[in-house]
């Protein structure tokens, strides 16, 4: 009588080192598709952050263009013994700026003044015809500043004529660091005195000081002695960001903050007019360092980059 006799040892031996290579392929296969799955993730992030930075130096860049602007004209009161009102708005005119470099509010300069000039100083804008001209805010402080020029003087800009930039702290800062080291300075977040009331928007302001010709600026003391007063720009944050980055950009959105990236310092939300809190997938913060200042610019990826990226990633699975 025959029972069931045990395979040979040959047989279980086969069997067990066909399963072991089943599981080793296993995990081989998972393993690669792990890595596959990996390596396009990298790719896509990669990409997400190539497009990131270069929205980054389209803002840097284009900071760097209106700091060139008032580096110029700067040079004019440099070039000339006395720059007028009829000099400014023609210099300024001619830049064709709303063509070349929009986003900008206007191109102007503010006078320094000792308190012991200001009365001279106001009676001498009163006879040039500004009969209501004043420099303000009002009352006594140990150094004043006023914005005489500001093209084009017309609608918003005509709130700014008179005003005391260094007497606001923010502003003040940002005037104090192009005077001391003679180079542009990107003010922090400000409302702009333009602002009517309707759609305020945040600003900020780039600085360029202007020395007396003729007077020794090398070292702070002989800049701070030589200081006629500053060639600035006024920025409203969402008009420039919005002619600064791409106008064909589908892949990134970009928060912009003063400083640190906390909801008090927003300066600027590309993401802000889409109807929608949802954010993309894919995220960096990159620093936007500039005449003395720092921005943190937020960067999430688009609906369009998720949704042409999930495709691949779909693939990858696979």
């Amino acid at each position: 009588m025959h029972g069931n006799s045990p395979l040979p040892a040959r047989s279980v031996f086969s069997e067990g080192a066909a399963w072991l290579a089943l599981v080793l392929i296993l995990i081989v296969t998972t393993a690669i598709c792990a890595l596959v799955r990996q390596t396009t993730e990298e790719q896509i992030y990669q990409r997400f952050l190539y497009r990131a930075e270069q929205e980054r130096s389209n803002i840097l860049f284009r900071l760097a263009a209106h700091a060139q602007v008032l580096r110029g004209a700067a040079a004019l009161f440099h070039a000339s013994d006395h720059v007028d009102r009829s000099e400014w708005r023609e210099y300024v005119a001619n830049l064709q700026l709303e063509k070349t470099l929009p986003g900008i509010q206007g191109i102007g300069f503010a006078q320094m003044i000792a308190p012991h000039d200001k009365a001279a100083h106001e009676r001498a804008m009163h006879a040039n015809g500004f009969t209501d001209y004043a420099i303000t805010p009002t009352g006594q402080r140990p150094q004043y500043s006023s914005i005489i020029y500001l093209e084009p003087f017309a609608g918003r800009n005509l709130r700014a004529f008179g005003y005391d930039m260094f007497a606001e702290p923010v502003r003040r800062d940002a005037m104090e660091y192009a005077r001391d080291f003679g180079e542009p300075a990107l003010s922090g977040k400000v409302t702009l005195v333009q602002e009517t009331g309707l759609d305020v928007q945040p600003g900020f302001l780039i600085y360029v000081p202007v020395y007396r010709s003729g007077m020794p600026h090398q070292t702070t003391g002989q800049r701070r002695m030589a200081l006629l007063g500053f060639a600035f720009s006024p920025f409203r944050a969402d008009n420039l960001m919005r002619s600064a980055i791409s106008h064909d950009n589908k892949d990134v959105e970009i928060e912009l903050y003063d400083g640190a990236a906390t909801p008090e310092r927003l300066l600027f939300d590309s993401h802000a007019d889409q109807g929608s809190t949802a954010h993309g997938r894919w995220q960096v913060a990159l620093s936007i360092e500039f005449g003395g200042h720092q921005w943190t610019a937020l960067f999430r990826s688009r609906p369009e980059f998720d949704s042409i990226t999930a495709e691949v990633l779909k693939e990858a699975r696979k």
